[in-house]
């Protein structure tokens, strides 16, 4: 029995939190939604001071605004601080991707059934990896599905397309989506997708 590890990947406000939601719907075994920066947001909340229902509002309705409980920052300003000129340079630029896998492995330790991990914010080559040289390839098999929408670029973002090719992902394990139309469309797309994937 082998694990999935399914980065989705694209600029922000692309759908990347959508599909990993229809995902987390649609496959019929276990699922677990991660976040390459689920500790960077922790970190940020806890040296600034700021309780997560107060972040989940910052972070949610006003991540490009400037506030004072950021010493000026943005809460994206802030998150970008603390990974590019903080995190990376001190521990590589995978660092993130090592964490990630060392938090999948934590999840798939001892259970007895597939698990599909659906990480939804693949946002540098050296993370996906770096997660996946850290994941025995006897135990996980990757995915990458790359979100384009009209509009959404990574101007003004410190992220960046992930080639499948350059991170050691197969080309029958990468799908590209598109998220300019409606629900109804993104939703057909994603069932050609798992099909495609045989996820």
């Amino acid at each position: 029995m082998k694990h999935n590890v399914i980065f989705v990947n694209g600029p922000p406000s692309s759908g990347k939190d959508t599909i990993g939601r229809i995902l987390h719907s649609a496959i019929p075994h276990y699922t677990i939604i991660e976040k390459a920066a689920g500790p960077l947001y922790k970190a940020v909340r806890e040296i600034f001071g700021i309780g997560v229902d107060e972040w989940d509002i910052m972070y949610n309705s006003a991540k490009e605004e400037p506030t004072e409980r950021l010493l000026g920052m943005s809460p994206r300003q802030a998150m970008i601080w603390m990974s590019e000129d903080v995190m990376k340079p001190k521990f590589g630029d995978g660092f993130f991707g090592v964490s990630l896998a060392n938090r999948i492995s934590g999840h798939a330790q001892n259970k007895d059934k597939k698990i599909s991990f659906i990480i939804t914010d693949a946002g540098f080559g050296a993370e996906v990896a770096s997660c996946i040289a850290s994941l025995p390839s006897d135990k996980y098999d990757a995915y990458l599905i790359r979100v384009i929408c009209d509009g959404c670029t990574f101007e003004g973002d410190s992220r960046e397309w992930v080639c499948p090719f350059n991170v050691g992902i197969p080309v029958e394990h990468y799908e590209i989506v598109n998220n300019s139309g409606t629900f109804v469309e993104l939703d057909a797309q994603m069932s050609d997708v798992m099909r495609s994937m045989n996820l």
